[in-house]
């Protein structure tokens, strides 16, 4: 019987051991069709960036502040630029570093609001980077409503933080909810502006973050102001509602371009004329009509570069290790620009004296260099070409 049953029990284990490796290699295949299905959404997510209307949205957008205005595109400069501006507040943060280490920390050689900027702003590039092909393909007022509504939290969260003295809350209500606000609502604002001016996107998008560094010219003013008169809860509660309602009343101006404005985010022809999109149509200013967009189209270079192909170029990389290292060394200098004077030229330094200039004021010259060297740049570019520009830099 022994010997009857050891080829039984031989081929029972050479069948356990082949349904153990199938079962291994159906895993494996399982789990390699998922990752390519995984890699395969993420591709697909960040090649569709079009917003793509119906013919209702259409004509509804022509009309903005709740329909009762018409459309023109220099509307968007304007409220982009006041929108820049309420967000552009975070670049005066700053000013609170003093007041709310003494309010929440007990030890007076320790600081940590420093802390709660890198992270905001942290947060803003993550976050555009990740939401941006959904802000490009959503309606600029509805990502920018949500941007506003977040940030706005994030400053009712700040103020709870500051009222419960929870430093950890304070990081998490300005750091990482106001930042991630910051982060939809500046892209979408900047995207919104710059696609109504296709031939003159830096000088569109530059107008529009001049915003974002004249928030520091203003905003330390409007700071020191509201800690000398009210308490640190109260400042961030009035920052962020008289914010609120300011964006909000701008948002009623944003709005899509024409479908056809610009292909590809190139301009349609070439010259000083500007030309637009009616219906089958494309008219001058001159009154000149050019039928036929599509074979108009064709004759200029239109450029794509899906996000794989993208992230295997040299330029990209770049590119990527430029503006990082600009941004990091501009985020270490305003995160501590008051306390860098008070250490250099102020009661901090060997000799203690009062600094030549009080912080605020130092702040708000640094925004308004920021906010005329944003303009400028955008008006070379667009002038004597990006790679120029960059090397001017």
């Amino acid at each position: 019987n022994r010997m009857r049953d050891l080829p039984q029990s031989r081929r029972m284990r050479e069948i356990a051991q082949e349904s153990a490796l199938f079962g291994r290699r159906s895993f494996q295949e399982h789990a390699n069709r998922a990752t390519r299905s995984l890699v395969g959404m993420v591709l697909e997510y960040f090649s569709h960036t079009e917003y793509r209307p119906n013919t209702y949205q259409i004509e509804k957008d022509r009309f903005v502040f709740f329909g009762l205005i018409r459309c023109r595109e220099w509307m968007v400069i304007p409220a982009g630029i006041i929108i820049q501006f309420c967000y552009g507040s975070v670049y005066a943060w700053s000013i609170f570093n003093a007041p709310i280490n003494k309010s929440l920390e007990p030890d007076p050689n320790r600081s940590g609001a420093e802390i709660t900027f890198y992270i905001a702003l942290g947060v803003l590039g993550f976050t555009g980077a990740i939401f941006g092909p959904w802000i490009e393909s959503s309606h600029p007022r509805k990502s920018g409503t949500i941007g506003m509504l977040v940030f706005y939290s994030g400053h009712l969260t700040t103020a709870l933080a500051l009222f419960v003295r929870r430093m950890s809350l304070l990081y998490f209500g300005y750091g990482f909810v106001a930042g991630f606000g910051l982060g939809i609502g500046y892209v979408s604002t900047i995207e919104a502006v710059s696609k109504w001016w296709p031939k003159a996107r830096g000088a569109a998008a530059g107008c529009a973050v001049m915003g974002f560094g004249g928030g520091s010219l203003a905003f330390s003013y409007i700071n020191k102001l509201l800690i000398q008169h009210t308490n640190l809860p109260a400042t961030f509660f009035i920052l962020g509602s008289v914010n609120f309602v300011v964006m909000m009343f701008c948002l009623q101006f944003i709005a899509p371009p024409p479908p056809g404005l610009n292909l590809d985010g190139i301009p349609m022809v070439n010259g000083k004329d500007r030309i637009r999109l009616r219906g089958e149509d494309c008219e001058a200013e001159e009154g000149k009509k050019l039928n036929n967009i599509h074979s108009l189209a064709a004759s200029l270079p239109a450029v794509k570069m899906p996000l794989a192909e993208a992230l295997r170029s040299r330029d990209f990389w770049l590119l990527y290790v430029a503006f990082m290292t600009n941004i990091v060394f501009c985020l270490v200098v305003l995160s501590n620009l008051p306390s860098m004077i008070s250490r250099l030229f102020g009661n901090e330094s060997k000799a203690a004296k009062d600094p030549p200039i009080p912080a605020y004021i130092a702040v708000s010259i640094e925004g308004g260099f920021n906010m005329f060297g944003r303009v400028m740049v955008g008006l070379l570019s667009d002038n004597i070409g990006r790679k120029a520009t960059f090397l001017i830099l």
